[in-house]
């Protein structure tokens, strides 16, 4: 049964012939999962084909890099998409377990954000590999990766040990930073606290970390709501997905802005236009956000679902 819970039925169906027309499968496989009650097998079907032999993800499945060898970054949009619709246990996450517990793109405690290869293939240039920029990254997506990697092994398994273990780097040197703090960081710490909470880990002291962690969201929101449309910029949506998310309370107001920028910045096409650009690999690049635009019709359309907005 098709949803009807988010937009009018003419501006539904703008954005439904966009995605029919122009996503990519693996994007129009959740959009039918989300908003036509399909179920979730073709959702992971395609998500499959961005699977390496090795466990790791690849082959663009993150739009911004092209390149098909396994990286933890693309592994973390694998292990998103996953959370996203609900799946905790497939052969898929058990491949990623192994691609995640071999050492491979795994450098000072950390998995790489950014890897070599990155750059013998089309991309945008915060994906460029140096020396230099690997150390920019930090936990990120070092502190998300540890908690979908606790969340999908059994208690006390060598696997939940490690992931508890690096969690807990990641939060002490959260603990010890001063803000303000890069966006994607954040994220990344609101979903390993997602995490740990819904696995009850009791090995790690939450109360402070947690309060520290809605500061600094809070603190992140780009206040002028003009630039939410032209600025690549954190918005609640960076960090709330529901009601039960961490910071929802703290952020509510900010939330309700939020619903009436995503109805208000809808593009007639019936989607969104992204804020940024590689300025580099041109043609390539309007592919990707083509990519782009499908992954973030359902972003939005998730989140005003979220709240109830009819």
């Amino acid at each position: 049964m098709r949803s009807h819970c988010v937009f009018e039925d003419q501006e539904f169906e703008k954005t439904r012939e966009w995605m029919i027309r122009f996503a990519r499968p693996l994007d129009l496989a959740r959009w039918n999962y989300h908003f036509e009650g399909k179920d979730k097998g073709s959702v992971l079907s395609c998500l499959e084909q961005f699977q390496n032999e090795d466990g790791g993800f690849g082959h663009g499945l993150e739009p911004d890099c092209w390149n098909p060898m396994s990286s933890p970054i693309q592994t973390w949009t694998a292990l998103g998409i996953l959370d996203e619709i609900d799946v905790a246990v497939h052969p898929m996450i058990e491949r990623i377990k192994k691609y995640l517990m071999s050492g491979k793109d795994f450098r000072d405690g950390r998995w790489m954000a950014i890897i070599p290869s990155n750059n013998n293939h089309p991309r945008a240039p915060w994906w460029s590999f140096s020396e230099e920029s690997l150390n920019q990254w930090g936990y990120n997506p070092t502190a998300s990766i540890a908690g979908y990697l606790i969340k999908h092994s059994d208690a006390s398994s060598n696997e939940q040990r490690f992931g508890i273990k690096i969690a807990s780097e990641a939060i002490d040197s959260f603990m010890h930073l001063e803000g303000p703090f890069d966006m994607h960081l954040l994220r990344c710490h609101s979903e390993l606290a997602k995490n740990l909470f819904e696995k009850n880990i009791k090995d790690i002291s939450m109360k402070t970390y947690v309060e520290k962690l809605i500061h600094s969201m809070v603190e992140s929101i780009e206040q002028d709501e003009s630039l939410w449309k032209t600025t690549y910029c954190a918005k609640p949506s960076q960090y709330i997905t529901s009601k039960e998310s961490i910071g929802y309370k703290e952020m509510h107001h900010l939330v309700t802005k939020e619903v009436e920028f995503i109805k208000n910045a809808r593009c007639d096409d019936g989607v969104w236009d992204i804020p940024w650009r590689w300025g580099m690999f041109d043609v390539e690049f309007e592919i990707a956000k083509t990519w782009w635009k499908g992954s973030l019709a359902i972003s939005n359309m998730l989140f005003l679902k979220s709240f109830d907005i009819k």
